[in-house]
């Protein structure tokens, strides 16, 4: 039987790109890999330019309601506790954004935050 081995990349549509395409390079430190900013309106990001083109796509176009839930979460991999300090740092500076937790999940440990439109 045929097994997916590792997730290839996710895309999500955006509001606002240049807002959110901020958020992810300035923010969350991902590399720009590729972007056609005119004819398509899309931005890749990359964790691992040595092995990925992209991991990580916005796309312009998103149209929804002012109180649409959109993305349930997503989840980036860092090396040791101490990044994910930097990031709960980071991200409490930015307007709009909460830290509503850091948990342990036994083999890792996860922070749950929340745009309240900053990245939308």
């Amino acid at each position: 039987m045929a097994k997916i081995e590792s997730l290839g990349h996710v895309g999500i549509y955006a509001e606002d790109l240049m807002k959110m395409r901020d958020f992810y390079s300035r923010v969350l430190g991902l590399e720009i890999s590729d972007e056609d900013l005119e004819e398509r309106g899309m931005t890749f990001f990359t964790a691992d330019k040595e092995r990925e083109h992209h991991e990580f796509v916005l796309m312009k176009g998103r149209v929804t309601r002012d109180d649409a839930k959109v993305i349930q979460q997503i989840s980036f991999i860092v090396p040791t506790f101490e990044d994910l300090r930097e990031y709960q740092t980071r991200l409490e500076a930015e307007p709009g954004v909460s830290v509503e937790r850091i948990v342990s999940h036994g083999i890792a440990f996860g922070m749950y935050s929340s745009t309240q439109k900053a990245t939308d």
